[in-house]
């Protein structure tokens, strides 16, 4: 390809395709771990308002973290394959 930025863009296209599946899997796992009695204690003010920000996201938090450094972890290891 003669314009580099366009080769940069289309691998980061592949890559976040290619990895999606793995994270949304952990995104959902998590999302499935936690108690049902979490959320029923929260009053909710709307009617499908669900607690994101205090129960949700501290709950998921960790692994959202491992999904950051294993995505990190890979794209350190491709770096080689794409700028070499």
């Amino acid at each position: 390809m003669a314009d580099p930025t366009l080769s940069l863009w289309a691998i980061i296209i592949v890559d976040v395709w290619m990895w999606s599946p793995f994270v949304m899997l952990l995104c959902l796992s998590g999302l499935s771990a936690i108690p049902n009695y979490c959320m029923k204690r929260q009053p909710l003010t709307g009617p499908a308002r669900v607690p994101v920000r205090r129960i949700t996201l501290p709950q998921v938090m960790p692994l959202l973290l491992i999904a950051v450094l294993f995505r990190t972890i890979e794209a350190f290891k491709a770096f080689d394959l794409v700028m070499g």
